[in-house]
């Protein structure tokens, strides 16, 4: 890392500790360095408005899991976290899944649980209240009766197959697990009728990469992401894997240092760009912060704008890659 490229980093980072999570209206002053960052080169991603439908990840799916468990495969993702992003209308829905697959998004982020009899479905918060015509707890609830109940959007509220049948092949669900007795329920159940390319399993809590530990071993081609903010929870997830990381790791804002650790162990690991992005300019710089750090995935609330970009930037590398090979 040149001296150049360090003294950005440590000028971005103090601006995003400064920043938190974005949730208010930016001070002049922390305005006013993020805007001199951007302007400078550090966050100038410069993502095209949204507009035609765009193409999706070379070679479908099983392209995508075979890169995820390549540590050769060098190409940045993009996630579009619950499909459409946060507190959106369609959230969590059928109608987000198109939108991801018509935009050609590599990846979905969806929440599941498990409703009373066992069956999983799209839900994000522990009760339908929210998201729903309905009251209570989805764990309360049978199948037959969430199978009633309508989203905001005015769709029934999804089951897990229900967005399969749209992604499948065309973009990986990432599933975000809030009960963990879905996680063997899901994997029985993608053995049966599914395959493995099309899902990712994110674990966050020891308990949950344990149960994800057992079940790789009884299916091998399951692709795990387990949460690690730091190098003491990386620790944590080697422990929990049998001294080694799964395909990928899971942090919020990691540090060159993180990054590069996970590399080195042939892993891949994603960065978490919500919250920031609800002021602009601080998406901006931590989306660019990260790629200049190598972050292999980027989660975000503006998945098509993002991908139109990262697309684009991967489409180039990988021209200047092959032009250098013929150079030699």
């Amino acid at each position: 890392m040149s001296r150049t490229t360090s003294v950005f980093e440590r000028c971005c980072d103090v601006v995003l500790r400064v920043a938190g999570a974005a949730s208010a209206v930016p001070s002049p002053a922390v305005a006013g360095l993020a805007l001199a960052l951007t302007l400078a080169g550090c966050a100038s991603t410069g993502p095209p408005p949204p507009g035609a439908p765009l193409p999706g990840y070379p070679g479908g799916t099983a392209a995508l899991a075979s890169c995820l468990r390549a540590p050769s495969c060098n190409d940045t993702l993009v996630v579009a976290h619950r499909g459409s992003g946060t507190w959106s209308r369609d959230e969590n829905s059928v109608a987000a899944g198109l939108q991801v697959v018509a935009a050609g998004i590599p990846f979905m982020e969806t929440d599941v649980r498990a409703s009373r009899d066992g069956e999983m479905f799209l839900m994000h918060d522990a009760t339908v209240d929210r998201r729903t015509s309905g009251k209570g707890k989805l764990a309360d609830l049978d199948a037959a009766q969430l199978e009633q109940l309508q989203l905001r959007n005015g769709e029934l509220v999804p089951a897990l197959r229900d967005i399969y049948a749209v992604t499948r092949g065309e973009a990986i669900l990432l599933l975000d697990f809030k009960t963990r007795d879905a996680l063997e329920t899901a994997a029985d159940w993608i053995a049966r009728e599914a395959s493995f390319d099309d899902f990712v399993f994110l674990v966050n809590r020891r308990s949950e990469m344990s149960v994800a530990a057992s079940l790789k071993s009884r299916y091998p081609a399951l692709i795990v992401m387990a949460s690690a903010t730091d190098e003491a929870k990386l620790d944590d997830v080697r422990r929990a894997f049998g001294g080694r990381l799964p395909e990928l790791i899971g942090a919020h804002r990691p540090s060159s240092r993180l990054v590069a650790m996970v590399h080195a162990e042939g892993a891949k690991i994603s960065a978490n760009l919500l919250g920031y992005e609800r002021v602009p300019i601080y998406g901006a710089l931590l989306t660019r912060l990260m790629l200049d750090r190598g972050v292999d995935l980027l989660q975000t609330d503006r998945a098509r704008q993002l991908w139109s970009y990262v697309r684009k930037r991967n489409e180039s590398e990988a021209a200047a890659a092959d032009g250098g090979a013929l150079g030699r």
